[in-house]
């Protein structure tokens, strides 16, 4: 199992050698809108072809961070579908939607959503989100978790603290083999697919996605 994390470093001499199999991530969050805005900045068509090009250089992993489903959450999926988004984790946004909606959502989306401390009130999993996954990347494996931050949100879900979820799903997902079996025949995703009258935006999300 590998670990990703960011550090800062300022030792001198020369550069660590790239790593020849690497593993890497295409991460995302706080999506408001899907479309492209009228000035070509923005937008999920944008994202999916950065990724496409990215995949052409070897393996990669495209997340979510939370925060993608508001006001037009059904076509998002859609579009998250067909960007070749991988895994996803929820943010304020999904859990401000109602337990029916937020289930049929899920159940249309063709990547895989994780939550490792938000499950219903009575701490069973919500249907089709597992707590934590295993991939392999490079000849790597690799886990990862989905984290959202303690708030006020809907009686239909419950959000234990973040910190105790990650270390039991680190311990888990260790000893365990992948939980998700998600198709993956989409449709490709193009400049053309949504008019241009739109945006998207990252910002500090309240969740994280994490791999392990």
């Amino acid at each position: 199992m590998i670990l990703l994390a960011l550090t800062l470093s300022c030792y001198g001499g020369a550069p660590p050698p790239i790593p020849l199999d690497p593993v890497r991530f295409l991460s995302i969050n706080d999506v408001q809108l899907p479309d492209t805005l009228p000035n070509g900045l923005g937008g999920l068509a944008r994202v999916a072809t950065v990724r496409h090009r990215l995949a052409d250089q070897g393996p990669i992993l495209f997340v979510l961070a939370g925060n993608a489903l508001g006001s037009d959450a059904k076509r998002m999926v859609d579009l998250l579908n067909r960007a070749h988004l991988d895994f996803a984790t929820f943010g304020e946004h999904e859990l401000n939607l109602g337990a029916d909606a937020l289930a049929s959502l899920v159940a249309e989306s063709q990547f895989t959503w994780i939550s490792s401390n938000c499950t219903r009130p009575d701490g069973t999993p919500l249907p089709k989100v597992v707590p934590w996954d295993t991939v392999r990347v490079s000849g790597h494996k690799v886990g990862l978790f989905g984290l959202t931050l303690t708030g006020n949100y809907r009686k239909a879900y419950r959000c234990t603290d973040p910190d105790s979820a990650a270390h039991l799903a680190i311990d888990t997902a260790s000893r365990s083999r992948p939980l998700s079996t998600r198709a993956r025949a989409r449709k490709p995703l193009t400049a053309s697919s949504s008019p241009s009258d739109g945006c998207m935006r990252s910002a500090e999300s309240n969740s994280r996605l994490v791999a392990t």
